[in-house]
């Protein structure tokens, strides 16, 4: 009697935690679709033609010449008022929301024991989410010129400086494309030295840099 009791609890706890993975993921994708939508921006093709008609002529300029673009500052503040939509259900004690993230993610099984804790995995999982979309369409773009290269460079800038004002952090890959971006077209090939190769080759694509190797090739 007590094994049956036993094996139905582990059938329930088990079937607990599909449904809180299942609601948790639906969640996540609600909360993340605003996003989406503006990261879709990046593949049309006037989100950076634009860019080369207002610089026309003005190739060498100062960083401080280029704002963010309009997708970027949206993404950052739905962002900044996400912890305030968030307030009335993880920044306050409710343990049976607490058990079901528990139980629908890692995660938050390292979160501290303070108010707010699992709101902060909540954004973090946001976040790093957002970064992975980011890379996805930046990496799908088709071609860039400098200063387009330059503009985006500088709405992943903005990005980590969001990120940062919430306690979070840009990814790894998303700073080395912020660098692989920022480099200057003749320097690009000694100067991208140490990065993924991955990302070199494929930002030296979308920029349509042509290599050292393949230029030497040209003049055999």
């Amino acid at each position: 009697m007590e094994g049956t009791e036993l094996a139905l609890l582990d059938h329930v706890t088990v079937e607990f935690g599909k449904l809180c993975i299942d609601i948790h993921h639906a969640m996540y994708e609600v909360v993340f679709a605003p996003i989406s939508v503006h990261l879709q921006v990046l593949q049309l093709p006037k989100t950076w033609s634009h860019i080369q008609e207002s610089f026309s002529g003005n190739l060498d300029l100062p960083d401080y010449s280029f704002s963010p673009q309009e997708y970027i500052t949206q993404i950052g503040q739905y962002l900044m008022t996400l912890p305030q939509h968030l307030e009335p259900f993880l920044f306050r004690e409710n343990p049976a929301l607490s058990c079901a993230l528990r139980a629908a993610d890692e995660e938050y099984n390292n979160a501290d024991s303070v108010e707010g804790a699992l709101a902060d995995v909540l954004l973090s999982i946001i976040a790093k989410g957002l970064c992975q979309a980011y890379c996805d369409q930046i990496l799908s773009i088709c071609e860039l010129n400098n200063i387009a290269s330059r503009q985006l460079a500088h709405d992943i800038g903005y990005l980590a400086n969001v990120l940062e004002d919430l306690g979070l952090h840009l990814s790894d890959t998303l700073k080395q494309l912020i660098t692989l971006l920022k480099l200057p077209a003749d320097q690009y090939q000694t100067q991208s030295s140490g990065y993924s190769a991955r990302y070199v080759a494929a930002i030296r694509q979308i920029r349509n840099i042509t290599s050292i190797d393949k230029h030497a090739k040209g003049h055999t």
